[in-house]
Formats: C-alpha cells, sequence, structure tokens
C-alpha cells in the first residue's frame, strides 16, 4: 500500500537535497531584496483575493470526518493542493513546510492547521492520504471528495489541475491509472476568518515564509 508513497518520498527528498544550492541561493538573495519578494507575494495575494479566493466546500479528512469551510474560522491554515502519485513538487513542498512549521514557537504551532487538499481522489482514496501525510508529520491533514467536491473545491480556491495521461499511446491502451496530474502549486495561509491572508510560491525561500508566519498574532 506504502510502496508508491515511499517511493515518491525518498525521490521528493532527494531532488530537495538536489536543490538545497539553488534554496540557499534564493534565501540569499531574499535577504538582500526582501523588499521585492515582499512585493511579489503582495501582487500575488491581491490579484487572488480579487479573484474571489475561498468560500464554501465540503470534503472529508483522512479519518472521515466531513470538513468544511467552516473548520477553517478560527485558526490559521496553510492549504496545499497537490496529489499522493506527485513525483516532485508535492513531496518537496510539504517536506519544507513540514521544516518551517516545526522550528515555529509551540503557541504559534498551535494556533496553524496544515491541509493537504488531493486534486486525485480516483487514487487518493482515504487509507493511502492518511498513510501519505503521515509520513511527514500528524499535524497534516488529508482533505478529500467526491469528482464533484473536488471540482467545486478547486474552483471556489481557483485551483488548476489537469490530468496528463502517459505512454507512447497517450495511455488509449495502457492502464487507466497510467496518468500524472498538472497542477498548480501555490502556498495560501488563510487566516483566522477564513480568508486569505497570504499565497506564497514554490519558488519563495523558506526563511521567508517562515518569517511571514512568525509575525502571526
Amino acid at each position: 500500500m506504502q510502496t508508491h508513497i515511499t517511493r515518491r518520498i525518498i525521490l521528493g527528498i532527494l531532488i530537495g537535497v538536489c536543490l538545497s544550492a539553488f534554496v540557499f541561493f534564493m534565501t540569499t538573495l531574499a535577504k538582500n531584496s526582501g523588499q521585492n519578494l515582499s512585493q511579489s507575494t503582495e501582487t500575488s495575494t491581491s490579484i487572488l483575493n480579487a479573484a474571489g479566493v475561498g468560500g464554501p466546500f465540503t470534503m472529508n479528512d483522512h479519518n472521515g470526518n466531513g470538513i468544511s469551510e467552516k473548520n477553517l474560522t478560527g485558526h490559521y491554515t496553510i492549504l496545499f493542493f497537490g496529489f499522493t502519485y506527485c513525483p516532485a513538487i508535492c513531496p518537496t513542498e510539504l517536506q519544507k513546510l513540514t521544516r518551517i512549521y516545526s522550528k515555529l514557537p509551540k503557541p504559534l504551532q498551535n494556533k496553524l492547521q496544515l491541509y493537504f487538499v488531493t486534486v486525485d481522489p480516483e487514487r487518493d482514496t482515504q487509507e493511502v492520504l492518511k498513510n501519505y501525510v503521515g509520513l511527514f508529520d500528524d499535524k497534516w491533514v488529508g482533505l478529500r471528495g467526491n469528482a464533484e467536491q473536488t471540482e467545486a473545491m478547486k474552483n471556489a480556491y481557483k485551483i488548476y489541475s489537469a490530468k496528463v495521461l502517459l505512454g507512447k499511446d497517450g495511455g488509449k491502451n495502457g492502464d487507466k491509472d497510467d496518468y500524472t496530474i498538472d497542477h498548480s502549486s501555490f502556498i495560501y495561509l488563510m487566516g483566522k476568518d477564513g480568508k486569505l491572508l497570504r499565497v506564497f510560491k514554490s519558488s519563495d525561500p523558506p526563511d521567508s515564509i517562515s518569517e511571514a508566519l512568525k509575525n502571526l498574532t
């Protein structure tokens, strides 16, 4: 059950190591031009806020409990959309966010929720999702819904994802599971009122995300 998950986690970690020099460079660059990075993030947030990110949704967590937009109120929430078969970006980002979270002061950790929302409910069953997020930190909560619920939440949060068939014949004659998913990789920080507070890109250095979280009250 965990074979593909373990392989992809290991691959993500290896990619993370290979990118460590790049991350170091980006961190240094951010320190030297923090104002530009801040302005870029604020611009992205403004655009997404203008687009009306957020709204009602109905999903289930990896334990089968119902989750809706009401669960976002009263806490700060990080939302990341992806899928467990993701070969690189998802495990890399979850690993990065987990490291950031682990270094936050305990009182701040208690104010922050971590939600990983699958855009691939066809393969990401409740059990698969539970095993996947558990490999990072038990603070992570995996969310999934049926196809209709998933599309509704994607639309509400302006998430792009599309199935890409693999194989020489485009998957026509192969395994129906022989596909990957192209998806956006924004990291959403939702406020205690359930509204979008900040948006981070996968290229943002860990230090800049960490500093933004430490400023939460």
